[in-house]
């Protein structure tokens, strides 16, 4: 799975921005570079800043809902800071809470480090519609701090959920140059190939992938996921049940069992592996999306009016709401797709 962001309505625009921003150097704002190797993170609490960083962890790991609590605990060890408060803002199903975390980031950023600054700045401009703003405090950030692996990650894996994915590819190829087995930019450069239809390229970086990190269920999954867009859906099944043998709770394989079997046309087992996602979901907003996915099977099997009927009742009568960076409904990862991303 890898997580997606998608703002369907300023879909065309953000490309548009993004490949005149990134393919052209020559506009670079040319910042001072950080007088240290990674971005510095402002905070006298070293609970906060252990809760922010376990929190950046999991979101690179794709635990979608473990990582917003880590950055809840951490602003609570901390209430002033920011970067927390703008990942919330980011990652949050909720839109009252993304309001609320977005206006305490914006708050709290002058009392930051410049590259806080620009981080925030690239998160709220772009959530409040200023792509040009946002993506040249993105860039900004990227010049400031050029050996940041993780910030390369950050950059290339939202490209990828605004179909920049010529430009996700450069950035994730310079982190791995940093760390040639850095399992979250491994993982994105996979689903990239896999979207140029370069399955074999694709699934030998998901073999790197699951050898890095052997005890974590979303490198199965990814490869479940890979394996489903190059059609074999018996190995995509094979790898989200060894997802859940890891992790029962990791419920984006169980949503990949779903989807795979709606993919074969057995939507009778699709309901069933679409119900235990429901009943495990993390949040609200999740448990929606499931419900919807589980409602279009009807739909697939041609009676209309029990779709109907389960698109109208209660669990799916009310669009879901996903920010991230765009601040607009819709997501799926695609993966990174089915959570995803």
């Amino acid at each position: 799975m890898r997580r997606l962001n998608c703002a369907f309505p300023t879909l065309v625009c953000a490309v548009f921005v993004l490949g005149l921003t990134l393919a052209a150097p020559l506009y670079a704002h040319h910042v001072k570079k950080g007088e240290s190797t990674t971005m510095v993170i402002t905070t006298s609490s070293p609970k906060a800043r252990q809760l922010y960083e376990k929190g950046m962890a999991d979101y690179e790991n794709l635990y979608l809902e473990r990582c917003n609590e880590d950055w809840r605990a951490a602003v609570k060890a901390d209430p002033n800071l920011a970067v927390a408060w703008a990942w919330i803002a980011f990652n949050s199903g909720n839109p009252q809470e993304v309001s609320a975390a977005r206006a305490k980031a914006k708050e709290l950023a002058p009392k930051t480090s410049p590259g806080e600054q620009l981080m925030v700045a690239w998160i709220v401009k772009v959530q409040e519609g200023d792509f040009i703003g946002g993506i040249a405090a993105m860039n900004d950030l990227l010049e400031m701090y050029p050996k940041d692996k993780h910030l390369l990650y950050l950059a290339g894996n939202w490209l990828m959920g605004e179909n920049g994915d010529d430009q996700a590819e450069r950035l994730l190829e310079k982190a791995l140059v940093i760390d040639k087995t850095y399992p979250a930019a491994l993982n994105d450069l996979a689903y990239v190939d896999a979207r140029n239809q370069r399955f074999a390229k694709a699934l030998a970086g998901m073999e790197r992938y699951v050898a890095t990190l052997p005890e974590e269920p979303n490198p199965q999954d990814s490869y479940g996921e890979l394996l489903r867009m190059a059609g074999d859906y018996e190995g995509s099944l094979r790898h989200y049940r060894a997802a859940l043998q890891i992790d029962p709770d990791f419920v984006s394989a169980q949503l990949g069992l779903g989807d795979t079997y709606a993919l074969m046309g057995n939507q009778a087992q699709a309901r069933i592996e679409y119900d235990k996602a429901i009943n495990f979901a993390h949040n609200e907003a999740d448990r929606l999306t499931y419900n919807m996915q589980k409602a279009m099977t009807w739909v697939r099997e041609g009676n209309i009016r029990r779709g109907r009927q389960e698109f109208s009742g209660g669990s799916c009568d009310r669009p879901r709401q996903r920010a991230g960076l765009a601040g607009s409904a819709g997501f799926p990862p695609y993966g990174r797709v089915s959570g995803g991303r």
